[in-house]
């Protein structure tokens, strides 16, 4: 009987190894997906806080967008993320300016790449940390690649989190072979953070924010605290762009674990399965389980209750484990806001509550939780009284005239404190474009505040000591003739204190003599009143025999009964600079005054309102009309009404003090009546006080090379015999084609022309009467097919032709056979001969889907055109697939 029990309850055993070892094992996976799982959704809060700072703010400079990714603390807080981002939409028509503007920040050697003109461009121009491979990435285009491109407008379009697919990372090396995941969130501009009613179609979209990380770099610091788990694949099984992430091989037929998760709009499987030093943790050998049998049924029993126990802890460690990691997910956005200084708020019109993070409740004094309502009023009121009052005036303006908020209080926290934060928002409106409520986020300036606060008080004292005191102090005494000089004043001429005594003579007699006389002239003005004060300069002589330039300025401070002068006081200030600059100023402008006469290309000042101010003989001549004519005149007369508002743009631009210089291609109207093509260069002169003057303009005329130009691109891309697209040019539009068919689902279209019996043409009638074949073919074709249509040249006599935007096959089978029978007359030659020429047309027709389209039309059009030469030629033939 005891025997008996052993064996069953070694059965018995067996199960419950085997269902410890699967729990133990399902409680690690469930671990290992959670971590994962956890670390991905942290990506996506620390995103969305980042949206946030784009959503509440006009412009984020590049420092602000560094400043704010240093105060998230990304290698420390997100372990595995390669970078932060931001990818700016950028236009076809804004590529140049764009640019141009990102240059000027100071990258010289800025542009978007991949090179090639695409619909729309998405350019990285921040990327934190921005060092190392990093930089790599910048003015990368991510639209360009399908498998981005995909994540950013499903991210556009939902308004939610989009992960792409695996890619290769433009920060990897050649060699490198790990796969590359980015998360994506849109930025629009002027649109609230959570105002989701606002569909995006009608948003100003501006780009992306993204963040770019290594899903091996997560898994592989994952699994260095589970190493028990060794057999783990990850694979991406969403619809499209499916792919394998992860995958450690080594996969048996034992059992495994699955699991599915949706992170980011990607729908994840985790596949994981225990090795065998992990199973034999639970299962042992046989005859390990006969000594086992042999062991007392109670210490069995003992055994059996120990599991038990055990298994209890490990359920209740899962537990504890589990609600850690869910709390720590939730805590990480709260510490990216508390870490910036940053608080959030939601203000609802109807109910006219306000609510409140955990961070803005606490930055403000109030009960700090998880969240905080309060009254509108009653928050109001928390803000200093004359703040308060600006506050809802402003308020007041953002709601009548739906602009955003943007405004610095100061609040008293308590009867020692005060703090100074700023608040920006966005409004939230309905389907009906009725304001709903107001979003927005704090930030605590305070420090920022203070430091500014007493950096102007310091200024202020140093601007009132320095127009106090000058560069140099001195104090005369009129009654006796005596003189104090400051220290400054005399070592200003390179003498020390002991060299000078107390007189006026001490000055006087170093005074240039030429300046003298205008010296004594100002003080005897001061002296009877005639002037309040005396200001004067002057040349004085330094120790070291050289001169100096001298402002003097100075006041009677005391008088007499009589009114006789007592006291004065004054500065005196070097001013050999600015005389110098005065001197290097007049000779540049002879210098530039002798170069604008004599220039050989146009040169010119205008005004800010166009009119010529200015013109040199070389512009002149170049444009054909006399000075006094051209003067009459402005700028905007005499440029092409098609290049005008692009001129227009920069000369705003400059204005606005945003560009300092531009170039340009346009074009001029002469005199004549004739047209030419310019480079005009047009940079800014401005005032003291910074405004603008006038505008300098040079124009040199590049007519010549725009015609060499047109001419090498004509031969570049057209066919010398009859005009039409070469095969490169074609290749190009075939491209073009190809890609707006595929995102437009339009049917497109690709023949191939051959003219029957070409080379007998040429053996019977000569080159020159095959060269005339080919030319009037092509134009019977030309005048058949649309404008929209392309077709183009191969060689010899061949043709090839595309069409756009075919409702179907059998259309443009239909086209085919207008072209076979656009021909169908016989050919003149020159000497009067007839010729009959026929032609054969392959035809396919479709929507392309896959990768390599344009080989796999060529393909088929190829085929279709074997069909009708097998056929006797002089038709055309329609591709059909196999089986069809």
């Amino acid at each position: 009987m005891g025997v008996f029990f052993s064996i069953n309850q070694f059965h018995q055993n067996q199960s419950q190894a085997e269902t410890a070892l699967k729990s133990r094992f399902d409680t690690i996976f469930q671990q290992v997906t959670l971590v994962i799982s956890d670390k991905v959704n942290s990506y996506d809060q620390m995103l969305r806080a980042t949206q946030g700072l784009f959503q509440a703010s006009y412009y984020v400079s590049r420092n602000e967008f560094k400043v704010f990714a240093d105060k998230l603390q990304l290698e420390t807080i997100y372990p595995g993320l390669l970078g932060l981002g931001y990818s700016q939409l950028v236009l076809p028509e804004a590529r140049v300016e764009h640019e141009a503007m990102i240059r000027k920040q100071g990258f010289p050697d800025y542009k978007i790449y991949p090179e090639g003109e695409r619909e729309i461009y998405s350019s990285i121009i921040y990327l934190e940390p921005f060092k190392e491979r990093n930089l790599r990435a910048f003015g990368y285009d991510m639209a360009s690649n399908s498998v981005r491109s995909e994540a950013m407008w499903r991210a556009r379009d939902t308004l939610t989190t989009a992960m792409s697919g695996g890619v290769k990372l433009v920060q990897d090396l050649p060699g490198e072979s790990v796969t590359g995941l980015l998360m994506y969130l849109p930025t629009f501009k002027n649109v609230g953070l959570l105002n989701d009613s606002v569909s995006a179609s009608k948003r100003e979209h501006t780009g992306w924010v993204y963040v770019v990380f290594r899903i091996e770099d997560i898994i592989r610091a994952t699994l260095a605290h589970f190493p028990s788990l060794t057999r783990l694949q990850i694979n991406d099984i969403s619809p499209l762009n499916g792919d394998v992430l992860f995958d450690t091989g080594d996969f048996d037929d034992h059992w495994q674990l699955t699991e599915t998760s949706v992170l980011a709009g990607r729908q994840w499987q985790f596949s994981a399965q225990p090795d065998m030093a992990f199973r034999a943790q639970y299962l042992t050998n046989w005859p390990i389980i006969r000594l086992v049998l042999e062991l007392l049924f109670t210490v069995a029993l003992m055994a059996i209750s120990w599991l038990l126990i055990n298994g209890k802890l490990r359920a209740e460690k899962l537990a504890n484990n589990m609600t850690a990691q869910l709390r720590e997910q939730n805590q990480r956005l709260s510490l990216a806001t508390e870490t910036a200084k940053m608080g959030i708020w939601d203000w609802d019109f109807e109910t006219d509550r306000m609510w409140l993070d955990g961070n803005l409740a606490k930055l403000m004094g109030l009960q700090r939780t998880r969240s905080h309502q309060i009254l509108f009023q009653d928050w109001c009121a928390l803000f200093d009284e004359q703040d308060r009052a600006r506050l809802e005036q402003e308020i007041d303006y953002v709601i009548n005239n739906r602009v955003d908020l943007n405004i610095e209080l100061l609040f008293q926290l308590d009867a020692y404190n005060s703090r100074m934060i700023q608040l920006n928002a966005v409004m939230r409106f309905n389907h009906s474009g009725q304001p709903t409520g107001m979003v927005g986020v704090s930030f605590d300036i305070t420090d920022r505040w203070f430091y500014q606060s007493r950096l102007e008080q310091t200024e202020a004292r140093w601007k009132f000591a320095l127009e106090g005191s000058g560069e140099g102090v001195w104090d005369w005494t009129l009654t006796d003739d005596s003189v104090i000089y400051s220290e400054r004043l005399v070592t200003m001429l390179g003498y020390s204190p002991d060299d000078f005594t107390p007189h006026f003579s001490e000055w006087a007699d170093r005074i240039h003599p030429d300046d003298l006389p205008q010296v004594q002239k100002d003080l005897t003005a001061l002296f009877d009143g005639s002037q309040p004060a005396y200001r004067n300069e002057h040349r004085i002589k330094c120790r070291d025999g050289s001169w100096k330039w001298i402002l003097a300025k100075g006041i009677v401070i005391e008088r007499d009964e009589h009114g006789e002068p007592l006291r004065a006081v004054g500065t005196n200030s070097d001013i050999s600079w600015r005389k110098d600059t005065e001197l290097a100023l007049r000779q540049s402008e002879e210098r530039f005054r002798n170069a604008f006469d004599t220039a050989a290309i146009g040169m010119a000042l205008v005004s800010i309102e166009g009119r010529w101010l200015e013109v040199n003989p070389a512009l002149c001549d170049m444009l054909g009309y006399t000075e006094a004519e051209l003067m009459a005149l402005t700028f905007m007369d005499i440029t092409h009404p098609e290049d005008l508002d692009l001129d227009q743009h920069f000369v705003r631009k400059l204005l606005d003090k945003e560009l300092d210089h531009y170039h340009i291609e346009k074009r001029y109207f002469c005199r004549g009546g004739e047209i030419i093509d310019v480079l005009l260069s047009v940079s800014v002169v401005h005032d003291e006080q910074g405004g603008v003057l006038h505008f300098v303009s040079q124009v040199e005329d590049i007519t010549t090379r725009k015609q060499e130009e047109a001419h090498i691109r004509k031969m570049a891309f057209y066919d010398a015999l009859t005009g039409l697209p070469n095969r490169r040019l074609y290749e190009e539009h075939f491209g073009m084609a190809i890609q707006q068919a595929r995102r437009n689902k339009q049917v497109l279209a690709l023949m191939f022309v051959d003219i029957d019996y070409f080379k007998s043409i040429n053996d019977n009638y000569g080159h020159d009467a095959g060269d005339l074949i080919i030319q009037v073919v092509a134009e019977k074709m030309s005048n058949t097919l649309r404008a929209s249509d392309t077709l183009a040249r191969l060689g010899g006599d061949e043709f090839v032709v595309v069409l756009h935007e075919v409702s179907s096959p059998d259309a443009a089978l239909h086209v085919a056979q207008n072209l076979v029978a656009s021909v169908s007359e016989p050919i003149e030659l020159e000497d009067g001969t007839a010729v009959q020429v026929t032609l054969s047309i392959g035809v396919t027709a479709g929507i392309p889907t896959v990768d390599d389209a344009m080989t796999h039309y060529l393909k088929q059009a190829d085929m279709a055109l074997y069909d009708v030469k097998a056929a006797g030629r002089n038709g055309a033939s329609l591709y059909q697939a196999s089986g069809a």
